[in-house]
């Protein structure tokens, strides 16, 4: 994997944990099973990428990029 790729990847982890981040908010109002799913596959996704960064970049680097990503 190209290392000009992880920046990519950082990003597309950040972006699949906020919509779980947001999904989870919602399931207070909307409780049901396709939102539950949503959360999963959503939470699974973000692991999958940042599992991906992680075998490319240091642990901090991918975790302040993830992190830094999810504020804005």
């Amino acid at each position: 994997m190209s290392t000009s790729m992880i920046p990519i990847i950082a990003l597309g982890s950040a972006g699949l944990y906020s919509v779980a981040m947001i999904a989870m908010k919602f399931w207070w109002k909307l409780p049901g099973v396709g939102l539950g799913l949503l959360i999963v596959a959503t939470l699974l996704a973000g692991a999958t990428l940042e599992l991906a960064a992680l075998r490319e970049e240091r642990l901090g680097i991918i975790y302040t990029g993830i992190l830094g990503a999810r504020l804005f």
